[in-house]
């Protein structure tokens, strides 16, 4: 019996094909991942709306209170908040934050989500920087038409136009490709 070297490892130029090939489907897989990343991210921040809004109607039935979901632009946050049976010198209702044991109460708005038009019961108040909706304890909700401008992802007409409806009968959100109206 001879005594045979065996080869373990690779050579320098196979591990410089290697490194080859990966950057190649890099360069052409990246641009088409890069696509879908703002997507992904709007329909994950709709999912977590329409928890929200779900959880704010959940909490109105069974505590029998009235829920305000704040929308606040400044700040870039959306947050459920809970009547407390009590009222100001004006005699308006007093709200404060709504505590989730097991779920976000507060979610972040992105940046790249610009408010077109926010209709509540048919009344644009999307020039306001803080807007609120009720839902109230019987679990019904104002309406509410949401026009948002997408400005991550552009179409061949322009940046991205999404409608939000939400049905005061239903705790959720429907989406649209397109504007809507009140």
């Amino acid at each position: 019996m001879g005594n045979s070297l065996s080869k373990k490892g690779f050579t320098l130029i196979e591990v410089m094909i290697a490194v080859a090939i990966i950057g190649l489907i890099a360069a052409i897989g990246f641009p088409a991942l890069r696509r879908f990343i703002p997507r992904y991210e709007r329909r994950r921040f709709l999912s977590e709306l329409n928890q929200l809004i779900g959880l704010a109607w959940q909490n109105a039935v069974a505590e029998r209170q009235t829920h305000k979901v704040y929308f606040d632009f400044e700040k870039n946050k959306v947050r459920v908040e809970m009547a407390t049976g009590k009222k100001d010198v004006k005699g308006q209702e007093i709200f404060k934050p709504m505590r989730g044991r097991y779920f976000a109460t507060t979610i972040d708005w992105p940046e790249s989500l610009l408010v077109h038009n926010f209709y509540i019961e048919g009344t644009d108040e999307a020039k306001q920087n803080r807007i609120w909706f009720f839902i109230v304890p019987d679990g019904l909700s104002q309406a509410i038409v949401i026009n948002l401008v997408d400005q991550q992802e552009e179409k061949d007409t322009g940046p991205k136009k999404i409608g939000l409806v939400l049905n005061p009968f239903l705790p959720e959100f429907k989406i649209y490709d397109e504007f809507q109206k009140p």
